[in-house]
């Protein structure tokens, strides 16, 4: 092994004991080494807004919302595409309320869903996920989407 190969496993080696991953103390950003990171307050190293830190804490992921150039980018986050430069769910699926994720948008009346949102991109702005599935609110029947009824139905 050259000189030069002993210096960048040496510094590698250095870079890692000495931490500079999420969570761990820095003065500046560049004492961050993970991608998508900062120091914040020149205190502790963070991802940046829209990602998360990995569970091992030496990775900052994308949520919707990340900052992107291509579909690369967003590649930690299913079901994402970089649409003018910020990652969002594709077709057919909507976030969750933490933009964590990208779900299935429910199909409809009665259709499975986790949250509102899911139901609301079908069904319109008066439905709701209750107990897993898709209904509209009192007072609203589904027609195509969730209208107000006028007066009792029979």
């Amino acid at each position: 092994m050259a000189i030069i190969d002993y210096y960048i496993i040496l510094t590698v080696f250095i870079a890692s004991s000495t931490g500079y991953i999420i969570g761990e103390s820095c003065r500046y950003d560049s004492d961050c080494f993970v991608e998508h990171s900062y120091c914040l307050r020149q205190e502790i190293c963070e991802c940046k807004e829209n990602y998360i830190a990995t569970s091992d804490l030496r990775f900052c992921v994308a949520t919707v919302g990340a900052i992107c150039d291509s579909k690369h980018d967003c590649s930690s986050l299913p079901n994402s595409i970089c649409y003018e430069q910020t990652c969002l769910c594709d077709r057919g699926f909507v976030s969750d309320p933490h933009n964590m994720n990208c779900k299935p948008v429910s199909s409809g009346l009665q259709g499975q869903c986790e949250f509102d949102l899911q139901c609301q991109h079908t069904m319109g702005d008066y439905a709701v996920c209750k107990h897993g599935q898709c209904q509209c609110l009192p007072g609203y029947i589904f027609i195509g989407k969730c209208i107000k009824t006028r007066g009792k139905l029979f």
